[in-house]
């Protein structure tokens, strides 16, 4: 047996893993970890109460430097205690870029204890996180909710930089022009001049970030202005409107399995898995001038709007949204009824929502 098949394992004890590190041998170091907070990893871990995260932290670079050789952290997933989407963004702001991987391991269960396995969609939820490529917002703005979802491409990296910056060049573009989003006889125009903005501004980042360029995204909005719905669109993120317990696409598909549909030969249900649904024939960081998609509707009070990312809709079904409704009084639980539904059809994409409640003047909320 090689030495270099051999991996020590520590609960995080900082003067071990120094004195680990001096004697520099050639086998393996692992650390448990668990969660990425000093708090939760005190009340899973007491002994972490010797050491905290920053010391720990410094000592795995220490080893990580000195050795050369990749560190692995331990991370058992319990059940509503640090398996949440919120607990992978603080681990990957702890751990950041370093020569080290996280091993998520099932927790053993013990009777009488407190703690749970996660089940498996929650883990797989966990694991997608970091990579989100997804990025939305909901605010108001100038009595207006403004909705968003984009979604990016150019690899994990990049997509996420397309993606955040398509969503946050848009909401500055609105709050710099808030009296555009109740002109209701102009904003087509304002969402066009929009969209080719935060093209620009793509494109921009790409000259200036060479392993950046090529990244582009989609973007769907929505503003509604009391019972006054607004959308702008274009890729493959998409609108539904939810009126009673009744269903209805408001975007249509900039990819080649929709151009198929429209033509007639192949079905919507057989686009789910067409090759040709990867294949996007219009998206925002293309050296063009851009026409997004415009539709405008009148709502009713209780009327829910809903963009969503292909990671949601590409794996599940209608009756999966109307049971979703069931819940229209808690729109979270709405989003979260309808994400377990997709990851429970066997989703691995990255799945975002973003809804919106449509009230009284002044009233509309979304999340």
């Amino acid at each position: 047996l090689g030495a270099r098949h051999i991996t020590i394992s520590t609960c995080g004890l900082v003067p071990m893993i120094d004195r680990f590190t001096d004697l520099d041998l050639q086998v393996n170091l692992s650390v448990s970890l668990h969660a990425a907070t000093d708090d939760l990893r005190k009340q899973l871990m007491p002994i972490a109460r010797k050491h905290g995260l920053s010391e720990l932290m410094d000592a795995c670079r220490r080893y990580v430097s000195k050795t050369n050789r990749r560190l692995t952290f331990e991370y058992s997933l319990f059940a509503n205690v640090n398996d949440s989407e919120k607990d992978a963004e603080t681990l990957v702001r702890l751990l950041g870029k370093g020569l080290w991987h996280v091993n998520l391991i099932a927790a053993n269960e013990f009777p009488g204890s407190d703690y749970h396995t996660s089940p498996k969609h929650r883990v797989r939820r966990y694991k997608e996180k970091p990579l989100r490529q997804d990025f939305c917002s909901a605010e108001v703005i100038n009595g207006c909710l403004c909705m968003a979802v984009a979604d990016g491409l150019g690899g994990e990296v990049c997509g996420e930089v397309a993606s955040r910056l398509a969503v946050e060049t848009l909401i500055n573009e609105f709050k710099a022009r808030p009296e555009a989003l109740l002109d209701s006889e102009n904003i087509e125009a304002f969402f066009s001049s929009v969209y080719n903005r935060i093209n620009k501004a793509i494109l921009k980042y790409g000259i200036k970030n060479p392993e950046a360029r090529g990244m582009c995204t989609t973007l769907t909005v929505a503003v509604l202005n009391d019972r006054k719905l607004s959308i702008a669109h274009i890729g493959d993120t998409r609108a539904y409107l939810c009126h009673r317990r009744e269903i209805q696409k408001l975007t249509n598909d900039h990819n080649k399995a929709a151009e198929l549909v429209k033509a007639g030969e192949i079905t919507e249900t057989e686009a789910k898995v067409h090759p040709g649904r990867n294949v996007l024939l219009k998206v925002l960081g293309e050296n063009v001038y851009l026409k997004p998609d415009f539709f405008s509707y009148n709502l009713s009070y209780g009327d829910i709007v809903m963009l969503c990312s292909d990671g949601l809709y590409s794996f599940i079904s209608k009756e999966d949204f109307i049971a979703a409704l069931n819940l229209r009084k808690d729109l979270k639980m709405v989003c979260d009824s309808l994400i377990d539904a997709s990851l429970k059809g066997g989703s691995s994409d990255n799945t975002t929502i973003v809804a919106g409640l449509c009230r009284p003047s002044g009233s509309n909320t979304g999340v």
